[in-house]
């Protein structure tokens, strides 16, 4: 075979085999090379916000926002917290991150978000119960029954609340208050709670007298005081401090004026 005609046919093969492979790169390396480029990308999301806007067009979209269970928080603040406007398509409101954004707002301890179709976002709002005034480096907050942190500042309205005291006293403050509210016409005598050393607790009644709690059995030596000023009326009387933190004994401190006018009453 003469040597030109083998060159032609070599040319021909080549040029099919480089067809060929250019057809399979493209098939190949096009589909990566569109991701990688960002334009599959761009596209699927101009095509959601198209649908979205349609959607909208007829009737999903967000018109009114129904809210219930709030108390403290105020409509401003749910608007805001669920991020979203009035007129938005209601497919493009997500209920999970709003109920997140809720949750994050002071006075609210717990959310359900819920879309009514075609128009309506329904909010339920738990909020936070105040049980104390934490004081700690001589500020005060307002905690819930939980030991959070409700907020700093505002608090003239709370000032009935009872006072807590010390580093962990949000955290087991809870478990004292339980105790205490067993005898209600006592427990309305208090003043303040204050942690002793991480173990106890001592009461500052409103009269100024100071209740040492024992560290175990606080509810017997609680009730044992509802009797005592039952049956003695000891709050009402010239004393300073009482402690119940020896079993059932219960020690009682005169004031020094008090005991200074006793024995000078008895010397005349």
């Amino acid at each position: 075979m003469r040597p030109r005609l083998l060159a032609s046919r070599w040319l021909r093969a080549s040029r099919k085999f480089a067809g060929a492979g250019l057809a399979l790169g493209i098939l190949i390396g096009g589909p990566a090379w569109i991701w990688y480029s960002g334009w599959a990308e761009r596209t699927l999301e101009r095509v959601y916000l198209q649908t979205l806007e349609a959607t909208a067009r007829v009737g999903f979209a967000v018109t009114d926002v129904r809210a219930s269970g709030r108390r403290e928080t105020s409509r401003k603040q749910v608007l805001a917290a669920l991020g979203l406007r009035i007129g938005q398509p209601i497919f493009a409101f997500d209920p999970y991150r709003a109920k997140a954004g809720l949750e994050r707002l002071a006075w609210v301890k717990t959310a359900i978000v819920e879309r009514r179709l075609p128009d309506t976002v329904l909010v339920s709002i738990i909020e936070r119960i105040p049980m104390a005034l934490w004081q700690r480096n001589g500020k005060l907050a307002l905690i819930d029954r939980e030991g959070v942190i409700i907020q700093k500042h505002g608090l003239a309205r709370f000032a009935d609340l009872p006072v807590v005291v010390g580093d962990d006293a949000p955290a087991l403050a809870p478990d004292l208050l339980r105790i205490l509210r067993t005898q209600p016409k006592l427990f309305r005598r208090v003043e303040a709670m204050v942690r002793v050393g991480g173990r106890r607790w001592d009461l500052r009644m409103k009269n100024g007298i100071t209740v040492r709690l024992p560290e175990q059995n606080v509810d017997r030596a609680w009730a044992r005081l509802a009797e005592a000023e039952h049956r003695q009326k000891l709050l009402r009387r010239d004393v300073i401090l009482i402690d119940l933190r020896l079993g059932d004994r219960m020690v009682v401190r005169i004031a020094p004026d008090a005991m200074r006018r006793r024995v000078a009453g008895k010397d005349t």
